[in-house]
């Protein structure tokens, strides 16, 4: 399964937080039940069809359009308070999360696709 650090590897970064926090951004979460979570940060990657590395993902049942970085058990910044269902404008942009990438070494991934 594709994985961040391999994109990290491609783009020769070294470091998540270096990834993360090199264009942070902040974002307000909309719950499925409607309740909105204050807004936080974190780093959000756009893909188009050409670029995208999970695109080609068989296995994968909803298309990524976008992928959220953050943190998860850091003693240096907040955890990222995102959850499957949620939903969130970026860029002019409706987006709903569709997947949460399970935390490893404090790393918090979600993947997302636009809404329709």
């Amino acid at each position: 399964m594709p994985t961040i650090e391999n994109y990290i590897e491609d783009f020769g970064w070294t470091d998540f937080r270096v990834l993360v926090n090199r264009d942070l951004t902040s974002i307000t979460i909309t719950r499925a039940d409607g309740s909105i979570i204050p807004a936080q940060n974190v780093r959000i990657i756009t893909f188009s069809d050409r670029e995208n590395p999970w695109r080609s993902e068989g296995a994968r049942t909803g298309r990524t359009d976008a992928l959220i970085l953050g943190y998860k058990g850091s003693s240096d910044y907040d955890d990222t308070d995102i959850e499957f269902g949620d939903r969130f404008l970026y860029d002019g942009h409706m987006y709903d999360v569709f997947e949460i990438i399970p935390s490893i070494n404090q790393q918090f991934q979600a993947m997302c696709q636009l809404r329709s």
